[in-house]
């Protein structure tokens, strides 16, 4: 079990990111020790520093380690979210901070459903029952401000932008989620017909 308490965040994306990419089939990446602070700030670095990336690593590299830090060591990073010992307002500027993917690494970097996939990823804990607004002020403060986040990126006039909200929305499970989709629903005849469809299957909660 690699330790990597004491990397900076730069370091800890670094080993992130730096990894070869392999075979969807070719094994997975050795359980780590990350500290709490350090994870949330990597997120915070990757969201800064999204041109070096795009030129300092591949495609591949960069799908991985997405797949990675908000898949198989969501524990270790994106999870870190929830930790109070990480100062709030640390945590709170990194979720902010992760919408500005969409219209930065997401856009020139191909990467193979990771755009319409992280908000599930990253609040899917409402969904299937893990996380408890109602009695845990944690999942509470934090469900809320992904739900501004969210609520914010349905301004946006891009479908897959549009797409990826509407899809966080439908699991994030936010006692206002479906007022706000109506919201948005209610505003014209001038998004496309595939954002229009999706958005009612929100309301209705079908959505997988």
């Amino acid at each position: 079990m690699p330790d990597l308490r004491g990397k900076s965040p730069a370091g800890l994306v670094e080993y992130v990111f730096g990894r070869p990419a392999r075979e969807a089939d070719g094994g997975e990446y050795d359980e780590l020790k990350v500290d709490p602070t350090a994870a949330v700030a990597a997120l915070r670095w990757i969201a800064a520093h999204q041109d070096e990336i795009a030129r300092g690593y591949t495609p591949a590299q960069v799908e991985q380690a997405f797949r990675y830090l908000f898949g198989e060591a969501q524990l270790e990073f994106s999870e870190q979210l929830w930790n109070p010992a990480v100062p709030w307002q640390e945590r709170r500027a990194c979720i902010r901070e992760l919408a500005t993917l969409y219209d930065g690494l997401f856009r020139e970097i191909e990467m193979d459903g990771v755009p319409f996939m992280l908000w599930d990823m990253i609040g899917f804990g409402y969904d299937c029952g893990t996380r408890h607004p109602t009695t845990d002020a944690e999942d509470a403060r934090v469900q809320q401000a992904i739900f501004e986040t969210l609520s914010e990126q349905l301004e946006s006039r891009d479908p897959e932008i549009q797409l990826a909200a509407l899809h966080g929305l439908g699991h994030l499970c936010h006692a206002d989620g479906n007022e706000r989709v109506s919201a948005f629903l209610s505003q014209g005849d001038w998004m496309e017909p595939e954002v229009r469809q999706y958005a009612e299957k929100v309301l209705v909660g079908s959505i997988l």
